[in-house]
């Protein structure tokens, strides 16, 4: 039997937080509670039952460690376990999967494979032919066939001719030897040609003089292959025309070198000079005197427009010129070339007024110049703007 008074003791546990804490301490604790009761027990004459005295101890019970400081998740661990978010590790390993995924190619039947490689090589053969032509090509010496003649004289002038081989029907025809940048020469218009026609055997000219052709460009002024060899050319283009002169069955062959001379001035544009008293439009096809302003008419006054390249004009010389003459006085225009035909005209220099005279000497073929002439030295007691272009020399003495 148990003593009332020992039964009525509550019995003390440790609790869970000094258990978790100090866990030896309370099973020694409990060990002598333990022994005590049963010396207490003993001492009284009553049998000890161990197990019935302590029966929640008999039970296993697990009791959970709790520290003292919860670990708290950091943010980035949060972060990684929301829906949707990705650690930079999980992206690289998903991205070092991503490159190991297999290619896939369109495969090719072995019929369309073939046509391929046919194609391929056939594209190679023609890649190394074309080099190799290449190559060639580069180390081949080309012979040229050379002119069978040589044309030597100033455009205008006098001219010779040298053969250098023989001339057969195959060189017939007419050939620009020369370019000119002048105006295109076209039916009706005024066109100035000189003709020199040679021997084609011997190279002598059949005349001494070049042949002028004056006038507006038509048949009758170009007579045969002239006329076709003319027109759609160039003022200051040089022609050579072949043609045979005798049978088909004994061949004679000519060769003409026409010169297209120019119908009006060509050379550069002279700077105006300071004390300028008359303007002129020097860029136009048909020269005009576009303003005069207070004239000295008791003097000879001179200006150039244009600077020609051509030959030197001499005192006696003969010249084909444009001209246009105005009254200094009213303005009004007495004579012109570029009226009617605008066909070039021909001066001798010793008739000419003498001042006008005076300022041609020694200027170039293809200048423009301007020339006021006193009255008292100028045709009809009446002073005269001249303006006159200088197209060639015909003849010199």
């Amino acid at each position: 039997m148990h003593d009332s008074n020992q039964e009525s003791q509550p019995r003390q546990f440790p609790s869970r937080r000094n258990l978790s804490r100090h866990e030896p301490v309370a099973e020694a604790n409990l060990a002598g509670q333990q022994e005590q009761t049963a010396t207490s027990e003993a001492a009284k004459g009553q049998p000890v039952d161990l197990l019935s005295a302590t029966p929640e101890l008999t039970k296993t019970t697990e009791v959970p460690m709790l520290s003292a400081h919860p670990k708290i998740p950091s943010r980035r661990a949060q972060n990684r376990e929301k829906p949707g978010n990705q650690s930079s590790l999980d992206r690289r390993k998903a991205k070092q999967k991503s490159r190991k995924l297999p290619l896939h190619f369109p495969s090719f039947s072995s019929k369309w494979s073939r046509i391929i490689a046919l194609i391929v090589t056939l594209a190679l053969l023609l890649l190394i032919i074309g080099v190799i032509w290449l190559w060639a090509g580069t180390r081949a010496v080309v012979v040229t066939e050379t002119d069978p003649f040589t044309v030597t004289g100033r455009h205008g002038a006098t001219l010779t001719l040298q053969v250098d081989r023989e001339i057969t029907a195959k060189e017939n025809g007419a050939q620009v030897i020369e370019s000119g940048r002048g105006r295109e020469i076209t039916p009706g218009e005024p066109v100035f040609t000189r003709v020199t026609n040679f021997a084609a055997a011997s190279g002598e000219p059949k005349n001494l003089q070049p042949i002028e052709r004056i006038g507006l460009a038509n048949e009758q002024l170009l007579p045969g292959l002239l006329y076709t060899s003319v027109v759609g050319k160039h003022e200051g283009d040089r022609i050579a025309v072949v043609h045979n002169i005798g049978q088909d069955e004994s061949p004679e062959f000519e060769i003409s070198i026409i010169d297209i001379m120019y119908t009006q001035a060509h050379g550069e544009l002279a700077p105006a000079p300071e004390n300028l008293t008359i303007w002129v439009d020097g860029t136009a096809e048909i020269p005009q005197i576009t303003k005069v302003d207070s004239l000295d008419l008791s003097k000879s006054i001179s200006q150039v427009v244009i600077t020609g390249t051509g030959a030197q004009v001499g005192p006696s010389d003969t010249l084909l010129v444009q001209y246009t003459v105005m009254n200094a006085q009213t303005g009004e225009i007495t004579n012109s070339t570029w009226s009617g035909d605008k066909t070039p005209k021909k001066v001798q220099m010793s008739e000419l007024m003498k001042p006008l005279s005076n300022e041609l000497t020694d200027q170039k073929v293809g200048s423009r110049l301007v020339v006021l002439v006193p009255a008292a030295e100028a045709d009809g007691n009446i002073p005269v703007i001249i303006m006159i272009d200088i197209l060639g020399i015909i003849s010199t003495k």
